[in-house]
């Protein structure tokens, strides 16, 4: 759920997430976004930003609008 005051930003992904992403203490191992209408700029965004998770396993980002830009990013 949104907060009411949030705007999405422009690549789809808050900039909230990716700044945890980046951060080196992220523990995070999967990260689950279906259905987000996240475009190859997201894509491209969550994956210069979990370079800096070692953690991540998995991501899920099905039903979204990666193409294959984006898919390459990835």
């Amino acid at each position: 759920m949104r907060h009411p005051k949030s705007r999405p930003a422009p690549a789809g992904v808050g900039p909230e997430l990716l700044t945890l992403l980046a951060h080196p203490a992220c523990a995070l191992r999967a990260l689950r976004l279906p259905g987000n209408r996240i475009p190859d700029a997201g894509a491209a965004a969550l994956a210069a930003a979990a370079g800096g998770a070692p953690s991540q396993r998995r991501l899920d980002l099905s039903a979204n609008w990666v193409g294959d830009a984006g898919g390459a990013a990835l």
